[in-house]
């Protein structure tokens, strides 16, 4: 029997709407601009017909793109764990299990013998979300806290929360839109983290103290040139905390120490063009 080829539709096209864009004294015209709105029902409903095209396009290869998935699952090792790692007295390590789509955070003390601590499971924390990603997981200076920030819509803005590993329970601390970069303060109390600007640009280095209201946290500092991105970490001696602001050519800077969280952050060396 002759196999009848199907044409699709035609795609579908997106209005011109031109909005003018000016900056550094130029000025250009983006005739796509308003498709950013994204809770505006034109662009929800305009991305739901680009995916009905899509679909259409490539529902004679549904029987090949199923056979593709699962001769790549069958080459995976679903069930595996990760190198583990000692600090503090504590092994380390991740695993995964067939069947769940995310990584379980373990722990053993002393040995790989001992009994295995549930640190966090992704696979539980992702329940009832159609997209789930842990930003990062940290774990306090005594090992009896990690803050953890997730992700449940793609957004790159988290939701970050603190659990102690003593009762396995979330504390009441919970803060939202967040961004990567983090650091404790050395008595476990005090919490460093970074948020966006609305283009999406971390600019801002915030502490939080733990028990206290978001409301009550404080702005440690915040870059105000738009080529500049903010990060925050901790040392690896735990002995201080560094605030890097970097563009593609430039970076430069801050730390203080993780022991006097309270403290103005020193610069080490003022920025220069075209420096690192």
């Amino acid at each position: 029997m002759e196999r009848v080829k199907v044409t699709p539709a035609r795609p579908p096209a997106a209005p011109e709407r031109p909005h003018v864009l000016e900056a550094n004294g130029d000025s250009r015209v983006d005739p796509y601009y308003w498709l950013r709105e994204k809770q505006n029902p034109e662009v929800l409903a305009y991305l739901e017909a680009e995916n009905a095209y899509a679909d259409g396009v490539m529902t004679g290869a549904a029987d090949l793109q199923d056979r593709l998935y699962h001769e790549i699952v069958g080459r995976v090792q679903e069930t595996d764990t990760s190198a583990p790692t000692f600090f503090k007295g504590w092994w380390t390590y991740t695993r995964t299990v067939e069947g769940l789509d995310y990584e379980i955070h373990c722990r053993r003390r002393e040995s790989m013998d001992a009994p295995e601590e549930v640190i966090l499971d992704a696979n539980e924390l992702a329940r009832g979300h159609e997209y789930f990603e842990l930003g990062y997981v940290e774990h306090s200076p005594d090992e009896n806290l990690v803050a953890y920030a997730a992700d449940v819509n793609g957004s790159e803005l988290h939701a970050l929360r603190f659990r102690d590993l003593t009762t396995g329970r979330d504390l009441d601390d919970e803060l939202h839109g967040v961004y990567y970069g983090a650091a404790w303060s050395a008595d476990s109390k005090s919490f460093f983290y970074v948020r966006p600007d609305a283009a999406m640009r971390p600019y801002q280095v915030w502490r939080h103290r733990l028990g206290r209201p978001t409301d009550d946290d404080v702005l440690v500092l915040q870059e105000d040139d738009e080529r500049f991105e903010l990060n925050v970490e901790l040392s690896k001696s735990e002995r201080f905390i560094f605030i890097t602001s970097s563009s593609q050519v430039s970076s430069e800077c801050r730390f203080l120490p993780s022991d006097e969280p309270e403290q103005e952050p020193r610069l080490i060396e003022p920025r220069r063009q075209e420096i690192e």
